[in-house]
């Protein structure tokens, strides 16, 4: 079949595609122009008679069509040989898949529908009876301007909807005649670079990436009051929006389990908490090569990474993989720690044998690995207080037994689900900089410790 060029007058493009931050402009063209083409026996367009109808090359089109199938919007037919065309087609449930996407949109579409009506009340019947005194063979540039020039007459006459929008100093113009606007020209310097707008943060948000800037590996700048944030600071909370809503895994191929998978906080921060672990952690899993590695990555990196060459799916998700799993334990014995703070040691082992073991004893019997775990959480708790102690009330910690009990209090709110508390959790370094810090400031307010 030849192809030739189409004129198209409009085309299509449905909000499952429009409200999904992961498209761009052309991918949005190119489903409409699929869209267009598929019919009872689907589309076989190819790429160059797409690109040519868009104004797009090819290279474009056909990364489009890849991203368009990875996600799901678009299904292959039949791939192409050098015997038989390409064949694809729109996938329908499409729409099933990203209707949680959109929920959230309706509302902001109807409130903006609301206002502009209020604000112009432009009369329909007037526009569709400007455009039936035109014949189909008139040119259509005049039955836009007669279109145009009857709008501005009708907004003209009725001064008393949109006095209250327009300063006094406003000019008024004619009725029945085009109104060009000046357009406001921007500095060349302001010009080169697009601002980055600042992106909504809630609490939760906030405090994932306070969890991740002090995890041991790559941190992101905190935007600046009166400034734009950094092009890595807008993704990375674009991310975290997408795994709380259960979007950013959606038409992945390497993790179906999780499309349409929404992430609670607690799961974020339990994935970088173990991600932290292993590395910048000696005593974990991977070798320290590897761990020079994972210091590095940022955050986008550590959540999908699909660059450089990949063994198994956990290369491409270090996030998933710490998600699933706990970073696991070298086997080769590293030095062991000296037990400088018995006491602290002691109650905070009673406390895990007593609330997690189920077990009330004051010497719980425990294995070497977790005794150790217990004397580096103990040391790295009386640190804490020796360094930050100042700010809080001390009279409210003035044992070992305290101190260690409100350290065990604030780790528990990490927990969630069925996962279990285990003697690990209390060595993580990120703990102590973000997670118990800000559950002592919250007892000091509603004094519940």
């Amino acid at each position: 079949m030849k192809e030739t060029n189409t004129y198209l007058k409009y085309i299509n493009v449905p909000v499952e595609l429009l409200y999904n931050d992961e498209l761009s402009l052309a991918d949005l063209k190119v489903f409409a122009m699929v869209d267009i083409c598929d019919g009872p026996k689907h589309c076989f367009a190819s790429n160059q008679f797409i690109g040519t109808n868009l104004k797009l090359n090819e290279a474009t089109v056909s990364r489009s069509i890849s991203k368009l199938i990875k996600l799901n919007y678009v299904k292959l037919v039949r791939k192409q040989t050098h015997k038989a065309s390409r064949i694809i087609s729109i996938d329908q449930n499409y729409k099933d898949l990203y209707q949680n996407l959109i929920m959230d949109q309706y509302k902001c579409v109807d409130d903006f529908r609301n206002r502009y009506d209020e604000k112009y009340k432009v009369n329909d019947e007037m526009v569709k009876g400007s455009m039936t005194k035109w014949s189909s063979t008139d040119d259509e540039m005049v039955k836009r301007n007669t279109i145009d020039n009857n709008i501005v007459e009708e907004l003209s006459k009725d001064n008393t909807s949109v006095s209250d929008e327009t300063p006094d100093e406003t000019p008024s113009y004619p009725p029945g005649k085009r109104v060009n606007l000046p357009i406001q020209q921007e500095s060349p310097i302001s010009s080169k670079r697009k601002e980055i707008p600042v992106p909504k943060v809630t609490q939760d948000i906030s405090e994932i990436i306070s969890i991740w800037n002090n995890c041991g590996a790559t941190t992101h700048k905190l935007p600046q009051e009166g400034k734009s944030p950094t092009k890595a600071y807008a993704s990375m909370v674009k991310t975290i929006r997408s795994l709380l809503r259960g979007t950013f895994f959606n038409g992945n191929s390497l993790f179906p389990e999780y499309h349409a998978r929404i992430f609670s906080k607690k799961e974020i921060i339990h994935a970088i908490m173990n991600f932290s672990l292993a590395a910048t952690n000696g005593s974990y899993q991977p070798y320290e090569n590897s761990k020079a590695y994972l210091r590095k990555l940022s955050f986008a990196g550590f959540i999908y990474n699909d660059h450089g060459r990949k063994v198994n799916k956990y290369d491409y998700s270090k996030f998933i993989l710490y998600f699933e799993k706990e970073p696991e334990l070298i086997k080769t014995p590293a030095t062991k720690l000296t037990d400088k703070f018995p006491m602290h040691k002691n109650a905070l082992a009673y406390l895990y044998s007593k609330e997690i073991l189920g077990i009330n004893t004051e010497t719980p019997d425990l294995t070497e690995y977790d005794d150790q775990c217990f004397v580096k959480a103990s040391i790295l708790l009386n640190e804490f207080f020796v360094k930050h102690g100042r700010n809080y009330d001390m009279s409210r910690f003035n044992s070992p037994y305290t101190q260690a009990e409100a350290l065990f209090e604030a780790i528990k709110t990490t927990v969630f689900g069925d996962r279990i508390l285990k003697p690990m959790n209390f060595t993580y370094e990120s703990l102590f900089k973000t997670t118990f810090p800000a559950f002592l400031n919250k007892g000091e307010d509603n004094s519940i410790l």
